[in-house]
């Protein structure tokens, strides 16, 4: 059978994929630099450290129920608010991680887009409405992770990465410019 024929089988594998996201994120408080970063942002928020240690479990614990089961809509909605809440949160406190070439916040869009095409596979199948989803979800990196970072919010530590890298001669900004403008 062809993949458009095997809605189920689609859905399984993309809540597994959503499941390692949140497993991930759950298990990442055992690092020092997860800790200490997490730290940072709960003073600016004038929050206590046990949150982070309270979120953690919590994100474990989403990661496994999507990971075992049918995306149900509470479990589906619930994930979408999180996602939203989080990332307002630090768009607000930290405007520039919404251009940040290494997607710090825009990689929550198609995360966001993939969950919900899971939701729906499992109702519908491979609707044109399913097919735009995923695909206007995944296309939207084109965006956040080359044109804004890349052509109009060039950012040091992007540009000091390729200038380090050796593969870019002359001005990494031209560089970064100008590969947008082949891909």
């Amino acid at each position: 059978m062809g993949p458009l024929v095997q809605p189920q089988s689609d859905a399984r594998l993309l809540r597994w994929a959503v499941a390692c996201v949140w497993l991930a994120t759950g298990l990442l408080v055992v690092a020092p630099e997860y800790r200490r970063i997490g730290i940072g942002y709960l003073d600016r928020l004038h929050l206590p450290v046990w949150v982070m240690y309270a979120t953690c479990p919590a994100e474990i614990a989403i990661g496994l129920r999507v990971a075992l089961g049918q995306s149900a809509t509470w479990l589906t909605l619930l994930q979408i608010g999180m996602i939203v809440t989080f990332t307002l949160i630090l768009a607000v406190l930290e405007p520039m991680l919404l251009v940040s070439p290494f997607g710090f916040l825009t990689k929550n869009l198609p995360l966001l887009a993939v969950i919900g095409t899971t939701w729906l596979l499992e109702r519908e199948g491979w609707t044109p409405r399913t097919m735009w989803l995923l695909r206007g979800g995944i296309g939207i990196i084109w965006i956040t992770e080359g044109l804004l970072p890349k052509v109009f919010f060039q950012q040091p530590d992007e540009l000091l990465l390729v200038a380090q890298s050796g593969l870019a001669p002359g001005d990494p900004r031209d560089f970064l410019f100008y590969q947008l403008e082949i891909a």
